[in-house]
């Protein structure tokens, strides 16, 4: 019976010793903030027509935001369509004509060459009506309104500021002595504060290689995916490292 006893403890000690077993460092307190913070202008000087997003709303790549005033480039455009439209009918004409030959190489070249410069210009118009629209870059949520309709924009005036929250960065302050057991592609249990609540696995992306040496502590960031864009940036969190035993 004693014999049973002893071994049993030994033969649990050694399986816990060689299993691969998983093991969760300390929590860190850590921030999730948004992957990106996008000040969304316009590339051309003009004065805001409409705004057609506010403050909270989500939004999704290639959106449109926001108009500039363009009735002189919508009315350029409508001009260079018309002689476009006009000259293609011309040079089919004229390209009838030549393959009865009843126009010369030179008025078919003419026309052809008139037709081209046409089209470039109409699409110089659909270029200069473009960059009156702005769109988002980014699937995200609006922060923040920087102007208003009736106001000028120009190169150093956002318009709109847009937070990209998918994926979210969790950023936290670990000390030089795990500098070595942390690293890129490794996973993480993240728990943000209520009341979202929850835990997410999030992936570590970046390993600051400089370290803070008043505080003795380097920096690590975490990736967490968000698609639905349901867990808000700005949060405080927790986070446990998942570590491998060999890396202890």
């Amino acid at each position: 019976m004693n014999n049973t006893l002893t071994i049993w403890p030994l033969c649990l000690l050694c399986s816990l010793l060689l299993a691969p077993n998983v093991l969760q460092a300390k929590p860190y307190d850590c921030l999730m903030d948004p992957h990106q913070v996008i000040n969304v202008g316009s590339s051309v000087l003009g004065i805001v027509d409409s705004i057609l997003v506010s403050r909270g709303d989500r939004v999704k790549k290639g959106q449109l935001l926001a108009r500039l005033e363009s009735e002189m480039e919508e009315v350029s455009l409508e001009l260079s369509k018309t002689r476009k439209d006009y000259l293609s009918k011309q040079y089919s004409r004229v390209a009838s004509l030549h393959a009865k030959s009843l126009a010369s190489d030179d008025e078919l070249d003419t026309a052809r060459s008139e037709l081209k410069i046409a089209v470039l210009e109409y699409r110089r118009g659909e270029v200069l009506l473009e960059q009156k629209i702005i769109e988002s870059p980014v699937d995200g949520i609006v922060m923040e309104r920087l102007l208003s309709p009736g106001e000028y924009a120009y190169e150093q005036t956002p318009v709109l500021r847009v937070a990209q929250v998918d994926p979210l960065n969790i950023e936290v302050l670990l000390p030089m002595s795990s500098y070595n057991t942390i690293k890129k592609g490794m996973k993480a249990i993240v728990r943000p504060q209520q009341p979202i609540g929850g835990e997410y696995t999030a992936t570590i992306t970046i390993i600051d290689g400089v370290m803070d040496a008043a505080s003795a502590t380097f920096g690590v960031r975490i990736e967490l995916p968000n698609p639905d864009l349901s867990i808000p940036a700005g949060l405080r969190c927790v986070v446990e490292f998942i570590l491998e035993e060999e890396e202890l």
